[in-house]
């Protein structure tokens, strides 16, 4: 493995449906999977900066519709049904109900900040790497090396091709889909 995250180990499986139970409630893409148990165990993987690399993938709502695109409807109308509720509430009541409603606390002083983007994230590990801090990195300690420079960089466009990879199938082709199932073939050379 290219990292030491061991406490992935502890889950039952690394497939999208695990790994999303025990993401951080934090900008939690589905809420209702959360796992407690699971998220213990994971806590300290997400805070490393592989981690949140792949926490960030997690989260794109690409990912989610990619994987579980019903729950992801769901998930949704949940979301717009609980903001028309909020629409008749004073301004202040109603942005702190959007934060707790998208997952980001309370909005007061000890709520927790949104989640970084994967963009952000790839960029923020990028520099942490190149500057040679390995603290918090979840690499293990032969990629920490200076010769392995190459090899983190690697590492690192891997994540990034497998974002974009997940992007064109979960964001992408699905348009492409709907409009087959709209139009058939004949939408697809027009």
């Amino acid at each position: 493995s290219s990292t030491s995250l061991q406490q992935a180990d502890k889950l039952p499986s690394t497939e999208i449906v695990q790994l999303w139970q025990a993401l951080p409630e934090n900008g939690h893409p589905l809420p209702g999977r959360v796992n407690r148990k699971m998220q213990r165990n994971m806590a300290g993987a997400w805070r490393m900066h592989i981690g949140m690399l792949f926490a960030a993938i997690l989260r794109d709502e690409f990912c989610v519709s990619l994987f579980d695109r019903v729950c992801a409807e769901e998930e949704k109308g949940r979301q717009v049904a609980a903001l028309d509720v909020c629409a008749s509430e004073s301004k202040d009541s109603f942005f702190t109900r959007l934060l707790c409603t998208l997952g980001f606390g309370g909005g007061g002083s000890n709520a927790e900040s949104p989640p970084v983007g994967f963009k952000e994230q790839l960029e923020l590990t990028k520099a942490k790497f190149e500057s040679g801090d390995f603290s918090n990195c979840g690499l293990p300690g032969a990629l920490r090396q200076p010769k392995q420079a190459f090899t983190r960089a690697a590492l690192l466009d891997a994540v990034r091709l497998l974002h974009d990879l997940m992007y064109l199938l979960g964001e992408v082709f699905e348009h492409i889909r709907g409009v087959t199932d709209c139009l058939g073939d004949y939408g697809m050379i027009r």
